[in-house]
């Protein structure tokens, strides 16, 4: 399974489904760490703090790796 997550997290995101998705690389990783960060940042913004970044992480990530 790590195997797996590392090589999806390496994967380019298809944006268009055309040719315009050659012009824009986005990395699976990439858009995971952009996402943790600002729902850490809103969270802090609004007082509160998530304690369990894992369980973030994982959470975002299988959301991410479904509709990828």
């Amino acid at each position: 399974r790590d195997n797996l997550v590392q090589q999806r997290a390496h994967q380019n995101i298809k944006l268009y489904e055309d040719e315009r998705d050659d012009e824009i690389s986005l990395k699976v990783k990439d858009v995971l760490e952009n996402l943790i960060y600002d729902i850490n940042v809103i969270m802090k913004e609004k007082g509160r703090e998530i304690l369990n970044q894992k369980q973030l992480r994982d959470t975002v990530a299988s959301m991410i790796y479904k509709e990828s």
